[in-house]
């Protein structure tokens, strides 16, 4: 490779990788604080800075790998989600849920079409909502319930799956061709725990899930891999999510989907 053409990519490669990350962040979290924005931005502008410094050093294909590495560590996924269209991904889906699943439309990644959530949502008032389902009749339904039934069945577990039991029975029964995925119990923050011990309990939840979809053969998707080692998903109460939660969480749907 020239040297001039080489110094031209690294150049270009520095303002890609180091300052695009900070301005998705100020794009996608416009809920979080200024504050938080700033933080977020200066630690990944100087850890990227880092990687970057060594680019000169070397050729043009580990040039590609380094930077395409950073954005994947980023993001949690390998691809710019910015031009992804979910809302067509999604189109013959429905995603049912609590306030967690609401993000979705709050930051825009799907529309109403394909949400079926709202804050306080349990396993038990959901059942209501399979009317609305017999309306869009989406090709696949995704569940993500938990965190408020927890607070309600505390450590009986068997009840639990019980009502979960009966809510996807009755979305088989509404919708008997359309394919039923679960999604684990996402994981909280410390401090949450402390004040809900309850939560301590998501992992042995999750576990019994996964049973269920087994004996109903449908498909559990787990997804408490997107937190580890990050613990910037959450907003400042422990429990909602970020911005940035949701293309890595919709990319692995799509993928268990074959979406």
């Amino acid at each position: 490779m020239k040297k001039g053409s080489k110094n031209f990519l690294i150049t270009f490669s520095m303002i890609c990788v180091i300052f695009v990350p900070a301005i998705a962040t100020y794009s996608f979290a416009t809920k979080s604080s200024t504050k938080e924005i700033k933080l977020k931005e200066t630690k990944e502008i100087n850890k990227n800075v880092a990687m970057i410094n060594d680019l000169n050093k070397r050729d043009l294909s580990e040039i590609e790998k380094q930077i395409n590495k950073i954005q994947i560590s980023y993001y949690g996924i390998d691809k710019d989600f910015h031009k992804i269209d979910y809302n067509n991904i999604f189109k013959k889906c429905v995603i049912m849920g609590d306030s967690q699943v609401e993000g979705l439309a709050v930051y825009n990644f799907l529309n109403s079409n394909s949400i079926i959530a709202k804050k306080g949502s349990n396993l038990v008032n959901s059942k209501s909502n399979c009317q609305i389902l017999k309306d869009i009749k989406p090709s696949k339904v995704f569940m993500l319930y938990g965190l408020n039934d927890m607070i309600i069945y505390k450590d009986n577990v068997n009840e639990f799956i019980k009502n979960y039991k009966s809510l996807v029975i009755e979305v088989k029964k509404s919708l008997p061709k359309s394919e039923i995925f679960i999604n684990s119990i996402l994981p909280v923050q410390e401090q949450v725990k402390d004040k809900n011990p309850i939560y301590k309990n998501i992992n042995k939840y999750n576990k019994e899930l996964k049973k269920m979809c087994s004996e109903l053969n449908i498909t559990f998707i787990d997804t408490s891999n997107l937190f580890l080692n990050n613990d910037e998903l959450h907003e400042k109460d422990g429990i909602h999510l970020k911005p940035l939660f949701y293309p890595a969480w919709l990319e692995q749907l799509k993928k268990q989907a074959n979406l």
